[in-house]
């Protein structure tokens, strides 16, 4: 297992719709070395290599994801409840593609 967990650090309004919601985190394990395999494996996807950050929509095209090595920001999110959701199926994305890697 890559990511054990995350701490949501920071909820803030949505700059493009007030009624939203964006959240911060922090990760509980660096997840560098997973972000050119989730490139490979999720469409539409954009890496950063020299920043060293991942961005993409997620939930039906809801959300826009970015994860860093030791964070991932959830941007577009209607509820926390569904921010967590998310954060819980991104962890589990993570570590599947980890583990599938070779």
């Amino acid at each position: 297992m890559l990511l054990k967990g995350y701490r949501i650090t920071e909820i803030l309004p949505c700059i493009v719709n007030p009624e939203w919601i964006r959240m911060k985190t922090e990760l509980s394990d660096d997840v560098g070395e997973v972000l050119p395999y989730l490139n490979a494996q999720l469409k539409h996807a954009t890496y950063n290599a020299k920043m060293q950050s991942l961005t993409f929509r997620f939930k039906e095209g809801q959300m826009l994801v970015t994860i860093f090595p030791q964070a991932i920001n959830l941007a577009q999110v209607p509820t926390k409840e569904e921010g967590e959701r998310a954060l819980n199926e991104l962890r589990g994305l993570i570590n599947g593609t980890w583990e599938r890697r070779e």
